[in-house]
């Protein structure tokens, strides 16, 4: 299902759940798709589509098993949710992936090239835990405690992972007081998919 419309400025704009994958796109110009990260929704780009609106037309999604994108039935590898977001996106545009969703941007460039024209990671590397040859992850006891307790109280988990996304930000305070309020703004995440979410991200 597609509705299309037009505000009162002359701003297009076009919702899709094409295969189950939520989409909006706005705007006109050069492509910009914005993937969120784990456990989020694409209510957290607002500030940023605010911005770019006059330049760029702007893609957003709701990775699978999040905001308003139902599950998928085989689950969610990171080369399944690549896949996913690929077909549902315009044919070249610039990437930008915060957390999770930049994991999940850098395999759509990794799998069709011709479908990115830049990448840009927020709050994102191509290795999410510690490892010997990397300290710049999270702790791996940390992100698998995190899993282990997702079946008791998964908005628990997601209000103590949005805090460790912050931490150490000049404005730390503000940003997790605005995280908070939108984090279940679209509806409950399946915990299904944070499942998947935080493997991907500790196998990454």
């Amino acid at each position: 299902m597609t509705n299309s419309s037009v505000d009162g400025d002359g701003v297009s704009e076009t919702r899709s759940m094409a295969s189950s994958l939520y989409t909006e796109t706005i705007g006109t110009g050069p492509d910009v798709v914005l993937v969120h990260g784990w456990g989020m929704h694409s209510g957290v780009w607002e500030d940023v589509v605010e911005a770019l609106l006059d330049h760029y037309r702007v893609t957003l999604l709701d990775l699978p098993g999040h905001g308003y994108s139902r599950s998928m039935a085989a689950g969610h590898a990171l080369n399944d949710l690549a896949a996913a977001l690929a077909v549902a996106t315009p044919a070249l545009a610039a990437w930008v992936g915060w957390s999770l969703g930049g994991l999940v941007a850098q395999q759509v460039a990794l799998a069709a090239p011709e479908r990115v024209s830049r990448l840009v990671l927020v709050n994102s590397t191509p290795c999410f835990v510690q490892r010997s040859d990397w300290s710049c992850g999270i702790a791996r006891p940390v992100l698998r405690r995190f899993a282990e307790e997702l079946r008791q109280d998964h908005r628990a988990v997601l209000k103590r992972f949005i805090a460790l996304e912050v931490h150490g930000s000049e404005h730390a305070s503000a940003q997790l007081h605005r995280l908070k309020a939108m984090l279940f703004r679209d509806g409950q995440p399946d915990v299904a998919a944070l499942e998947d979410g935080l493997a991907i991200l500790e196998t990454s």
